[in-house]
């Protein structure tokens, strides 16, 4: 079983998701089109690409 992980989102709203999901995947869990226009993701304060594992 792989660790979870708390994501927290402007809105207020909370997801748990699997350690290791990237911020694309998230992205994509939310909305087809967040995922297209998407350039980065916000991860423990640090801006990182949406392909790096989280």
């Amino acid at each position: 079983m792989n660790q979870q992980i708390k994501i927290s989102f402007p809105d207020g709203n909370q997801r748990e998701f699997d350690s290791g999901i990237t911020g694309g995947e998230i992205a994509k869990s939310i909305s087809g089109k967040l995922a297209k226009v998407a350039l980065a993701v916000k991860f423990n304060g640090k801006v990182l690409e949406l392909w790096r594992p989280l």
